[in-house]
Protein backbone atom coordinates (compact mmCIF):
# COMPACT_ATOMS: atom_id res chain seq x y z
CA UNK A 1 0.00 0.00 0.00
CA UNK A 2 2.73 2.06 0.82
CA UNK A 3 4.31 1.71 -2.84
CA UNK A 4 1.29 2.42 -4.16
CA UNK A 5 0.37 5.82 -1.81
CA UNK A 6 3.95 6.82 -3.24
CA UNK A 7 3.15 6.02 -7.23
CA UNK A 8 -0.08 8.17 -6.56
CA UNK A 9 1.43 10.89 -4.79
CA UNK A 10 4.24 10.87 -7.98
CA UNK A 11 1.10 11.02 -10.27
CA UNK A 12 -0.29 14.10 -8.24
CA UNK A 13 3.12 16.39 -8.41
CA UNK A 14 3.65 15.49 -12.07
CA UNK A 15 0.04 17.05 -12.63
CA UNK A 16 -1.00 13.47 -13.73
CA UNK A 17 -4.21 13.95 -12.03
CA UNK A 18 -6.32 11.66 -13.83
CA UNK A 19 -4.10 8.78 -13.21
CA UNK A 20 -3.88 9.56 -9.97
CA UNK A 21 -7.69 9.69 -9.09
CA UNK A 22 -7.89 6.63 -11.01
CA UNK A 23 -5.81 4.51 -8.78
CA UNK A 24 -6.33 5.98 -5.97
CA UNK A 25 -10.18 5.12 -5.54
CA UNK A 26 -9.12 1.83 -6.64
CA UNK A 27 -7.13 1.32 -3.54
CA UNK A 28 -9.73 3.09 -1.51
CA UNK A 29 -12.51 0.66 -3.14
CA UNK A 30 -10.10 -2.45 -1.90
CA UNK A 31 -9.88 -0.91 1.24
CA UNK A 32 -13.76 -1.25 1.51
CA UNK A 33 -13.76 2.72 1.03
CA UNK A 34 -16.37 3.15 -1.87
CA UNK A 35 -17.27 6.62 -3.35
CA UNK A 36 -20.19 7.09 -5.45
CA UNK A 37 -20.17 7.21 -9.38
CA UNK A 38 -22.15 11.09 -9.47
CA UNK A 39 -21.84 13.88 -7.23
CA UNK A 40 -24.82 15.55 -7.65
CA UNK A 41 -26.19 18.81 -5.30
CA UNK A 42 -28.15 16.68 -3.32
CA UNK A 43 -25.69 13.62 -2.87
CA UNK A 44 -23.81 16.50 -1.08
CA UNK A 45 -26.05 17.58 1.05
CA UNK A 46 -27.04 14.15 2.28
CA UNK A 47 -23.94 13.54 2.93
CA UNK A 48 -23.65 17.18 4.41
CA UNK A 49 -26.99 15.95 6.58
CA UNK A 50 -25.18 12.30 7.11
CA UNK A 51 -21.74 14.11 8.91
CA UNK A 52 -23.63 16.75 10.67
CA UNK A 53 -25.92 14.32 12.35
CA UNK A 54 -22.75 12.15 13.04
CA UNK A 55 -21.19 15.28 14.43
CA UNK A 56 -24.07 15.96 17.08
CA UNK A 57 -22.67 13.68 19.30
CA UNK A 58 -20.13 16.07 20.37
CA UNK A 59 -21.41 19.04 22.57
CA UNK A 60 -17.57 20.68 23.24
CA UNK A 61 -14.95 20.98 20.52
CA UNK A 62 -12.42 19.57 23.60
CA UNK A 63 -14.62 16.38 22.97
CA UNK A 64 -13.35 16.20 19.25
CA UNK A 65 -9.87 17.26 20.18
CA UNK A 66 -9.67 14.34 22.78
CA UNK A 67 -11.12 11.93 20.69
CA UNK A 68 -9.74 8.26 20.30
CA UNK A 69 -7.02 7.85 17.78
CA UNK A 70 -7.25 5.23 14.99
CA UNK A 71 -5.65 2.39 15.01
CA UNK A 72 -6.80 0.15 12.00
CA UNK A 73 -3.68 0.09 9.88
CA UNK A 74 -6.17 -0.29 6.49
CA UNK A 75 -8.23 3.01 7.16
CA UNK A 76 -5.17 4.85 8.17
CA UNK A 77 -4.43 4.23 4.64
CA UNK A 78 -7.25 5.27 3.43
CA UNK A 79 -7.35 8.40 4.78
CA UNK A 80 -4.19 9.18 2.96
CA UNK A 81 -5.68 8.33 -0.18
CA UNK A 82 -8.63 10.49 0.90
CA UNK A 83 -6.34 13.21 1.76
CA UNK A 84 -4.46 12.65 -2.23
CA UNK A 85 -8.48 12.92 -3.51
CA UNK A 86 -9.04 16.05 -1.65
CA UNK A 87 -6.53 18.08 -3.24
CA UNK A 88 -6.51 16.03 -7.05
CA UNK A 89 -10.75 16.75 -6.59
CA UNK A 90 -10.26 20.33 -5.68
CA UNK A 91 -8.87 20.67 -9.07
CA UNK A 92 -9.93 18.30 -11.31
CA UNK A 93 -13.68 17.38 -9.64
CA UNK A 94 -15.12 20.17 -7.74
CA UNK A 95 -17.98 18.77 -7.52
CA UNK A 96 -16.98 15.51 -6.26
CA UNK A 97 -14.31 17.51 -3.83
CA UNK A 98 -17.27 17.94 -0.62
CA UNK A 99 -17.46 14.12 -0.99
CA UNK A 100 -14.38 13.44 -0.15
CA UNK A 101 -14.44 15.66 2.70
CA UNK A 102 -17.22 14.07 4.38
CA UNK A 103 -15.78 10.67 3.96
CA UNK A 104 -12.66 12.00 6.04
CA UNK A 105 -14.61 13.41 8.90
CA UNK A 106 -17.17 10.56 8.78
CA UNK A 107 -14.23 7.98 8.93
CA UNK A 108 -12.41 9.85 11.68
CA UNK A 109 -15.81 10.00 13.50
CA UNK A 110 -16.14 6.27 13.29
CA UNK A 111 -12.85 5.30 12.98
CA UNK A 112 -10.96 7.81 15.33
CA UNK A 113 -8.88 10.51 14.93
CA UNK A 114 -5.41 10.67 12.84
CA UNK A 115 -3.24 12.88 11.19
CA UNK A 116 -5.55 13.58 8.13
CA UNK A 117 -8.66 14.28 10.47
CA UNK A 118 -7.64 17.97 10.53
CA UNK A 119 -7.63 18.19 7.05
CA UNK A 120 -10.85 16.88 6.64
CA UNK A 121 -12.26 19.06 9.73
CA UNK A 122 -10.70 22.41 7.98
CA UNK A 123 -12.71 21.08 4.42
CA UNK A 124 -15.81 20.65 6.07
CA UNK A 125 -15.72 23.96 8.25
CA UNK A 126 -15.08 25.81 4.95
CA UNK A 127 -17.97 24.27 2.78
CA UNK A 128 -20.28 24.99 5.71
CA UNK A 129 -19.17 28.38 5.72
CA UNK A 130 -19.70 28.53 2.04
CA UNK A 131 -23.01 27.26 2.12
CA UNK A 132 -23.83 30.13 4.84
CA UNK A 133 -23.31 28.37 8.02
CA UNK A 134 -20.34 30.46 9.21
CA UNK A 135 -20.91 30.08 12.34
CA UNK A 136 -21.10 26.37 12.95
CA UNK A 137 -18.17 26.26 9.76
CA UNK A 138 -16.00 28.22 12.24
CA UNK A 139 -16.12 25.85 14.93
CA UNK A 140 -13.97 23.26 12.67
CA UNK A 141 -12.12 25.49 10.80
Amino acid sequence: LNAMYNTVSALTYASQLPQSIKRSILVLSQLGEELPDSYSESDTKLYIEQTQAMLKGFTTDQELIEYRRMVDPKKIMAMKFYARLEISFLLTKVEAQPIVTMKIVQLSITRGMNPVSPLGFTYFGMLLARLGDILEGCRYV
